[in-house]
């Protein structure tokens, strides 16, 4: 029983973001204002979404992806590290957690091209090399981006994927019969 609690109270320490924290973050620590923040995290949230969709990643996902990110940037400050190779790191994490296979090579793709359109070029974009060297260095910093994630979160990114909609789900699945499955599935996504 005192070995549970004390699990539980290491588990809610881990998960919960410290009403301190929440208060004054790290990056309004370091001299961002709270208006930059939070753009800051819509941008790497929708920068998330954005890719997420283009790799046709189902949403628990990209979710996922998106919860790693706001995580770190309660750990570490904005000016620290790069947005966009961070949001990238961070659904990349998620992709390898909920095992649904895609490559670093799709995620350096949709990386550029999603740049490439923050930057006003016309569509279609044009592809990236493989072989250039701007493209080995955005996989080298998407995986240098990954270790710094998995650093600063402590390696335990597993206690951060109990998100509210699978549990919504699970509760949807019990409350019907097999027999209902459309209807499961309508009040699902609804």
């Amino acid at each position: 029983m005192i070995g549970q609690k004390k699990a539980t109270k290491m588990v809610e320490k881990s998960l919960l973001v410290p009403s301190a924290v929440l208060k004054d973050t790290p990056s309004h620590s370091s001299g961002i204002s709270a208006k930059d923040e939070k753009d800051l995290r819509a941008y790497g949230a929708a920068l998330i979404q954005r890719a997420g969709i283009l790799l046709r990643l189902p949403q628990a996902v990209v979710t996922s992806g998106q919860v790693i990110f706001h995580r770190f940037y309660f750990r570490v400050p904005f000016n620290q590290y790069e947005v966009r190779f961070s949001a990238m790191a961070s659904l990349l994490l998620a992709n390898k957690y909920l095992e649904t296979h895609r490559f670093l090579v799709h995620f350096c793709h949709v990386l550029s091209h999603l740049i490439a359109k923050d930057e006003g070029a016309s569509s279609p974009t044009p592809a990236v090399d493989p072989t250039s060297t701007d493209f080995k260095k955005m996989k080298k910093d998407i995986f240098r981006y990954e270790r710094y994630i998995l650093k600063e979160l402590g390696y335990e990114v597993s206690l951060l994927f109990d998100l509210p909609h699978k549990f919504v789900l699970r509760t949807i699945q019990m409350i019907f019969e097999k027999g209902q499955v459309a209807k499961q599935h309508s009040l699902a996504q609804a």
